[in-house]
Order: structure tokens, then C-alpha cells, then sequence
């Protein structure tokens, strides 16, 4: 008897389990900018990077930036933001977060620097991300970024009267085979 009841359940738990599901897309992009500056004077330096998406409802993003910083002339590296960021991502050519870093003066491994989520609504054709930024003379910087949009999408799935429905129909029939099972002893 304990057998049995404890396969209706199981039934049970696995066809509820089994009408629920969602499904993801992500849009990802790696960008490395590598400047060098030969000159006596700091150099300003501000590249877009765009590409397009079919993304679409409310969609989280995260970015990572790291930098390769030489001091060529020994006199001190630094890398300045222009203004406010390094670096800044676009959804839809929409500013939706930007580092806050302040000036670098030296080398750092990739890092999170901004996430958050942004709506969509029916469609975002474009992402991408702004390097800002001013590098003092003689010196070098390389940097590193990926910027990751996730669209997440939920499938249908039922609603509570619905597994509720489901569980009293299971609760009815093992009910009905066990009076079947009773009256033919």
C-alpha cells in the first residue's frame, strides 16, 4: 500500500515539475582597446563599439573591465575618465550604466563594474559600450571588456487551480482504483 501511494505522488510532483520551464538568450561582447601614446601632451581617447540584438521584454546586463597599464617614460601612469566613466554600456543607444572607477594609475584584472536590468519593451535592435577616457603621455593602456545582455523569456506555465485541478483528478482516480481493487476481493 505504501508503495503505491508513494507513486501517485511521485505522478504528481513529476507532472507539476514538468509544466514549468523558461528560457533565456544572451548577447554577449569582448572588446579590447589598445592605445599607445607617443606623445609629450595626454591624449583623449573615446570609442564606441555597437552591435545589433533582438532582444526584447526586461533584459539584465553586466560589464567587466580590466587594464593593462605601462609606464613607458617612468614618470607615473594614469588613466582618466572623461566624464564621470571609462567605460559606459548602451542598450538602444540608452546610456544604462557606466563604471566608477575614478582615475587608474595602475594595472587591474577584469572586474564587475556595473550591472542592472532595462526594458526592453517590444524590441532592442543595438548594444554596446563607450571607452571614455584620457591616458597621460608616453604610456600605454590596454583594456579589456565584455558586456553581457540576458533577455529572459518565460514559457507559459499553469496556474494554481490548474496544478490544484491536477492533484484532486490524481487523488480522484487512485481513489477509484483502490474501491475497484476492495470490491473484487
Amino acid at each position: 500500500m505504501r508503495k503505491a501511494t508513494l507513486r501517485r505522488w511521485l505522478a504528481l510532483v513529476v507532472a507539476a515539475a514538468g509544466m514549468t520551464c523558461s528560457a533565456a538568450r544572451a548577447d554577449s561582447t569582448n572588446v579590447v582597446v589598445a592605445v599607445t601614446n607617443p606623445l609629450p601632451n595626454p591624449v583623449t581617447v573615446s570609442v564606441t563599439i555597437v552591435q545589433p540584438t533582438a532582444l526584447s521584454g526586461l533584459v539584465s546586463f553586466s560589464a567587466t573591465l580590466g587594464a593593462l597599464l605601462v609606464d613607458t617614460d617612468g614618470n607615473g601612469v594614469s588613466l582618466a575618465p572623461i566624464g564621470g566613466f571609462i567605460l559606459e554600456g548602451l542598450i538602444d543607444g540608452v546610456p544604462v550604466g557606466a563604471d566608477s572607477l575614478g582615475t587608474v594609475t595602475a594595472s587591474f584584472l577584469p572586474t564587475g563594474v556595473f550591472a542592472g536590468t532595462f526594458n526592453c519593451g517590444g524590441a532592442c535592435n543595438t548594444f554596446g559600450l563607450i571607452f571614455n577616457f584620457v591616458l597621460s603621455p608616453l604610456d600605454a593602456a590596454t583594456l579589456t571588456a565584455t558586456f553581457t545582455v540576458n533577455a529572459f523569456q518565460q514559457v507559459a506555465e499553469p496556474a494554481s487551480w490548474q496544478l490544484l485541478a491536477l492533484a484532486l483528478a490524481l487523488c480522484a482516480f487512485a481513489r477509484c482504483r483502490d474501491v475497484a481493487r476492495a470490491t473484487r476481493r
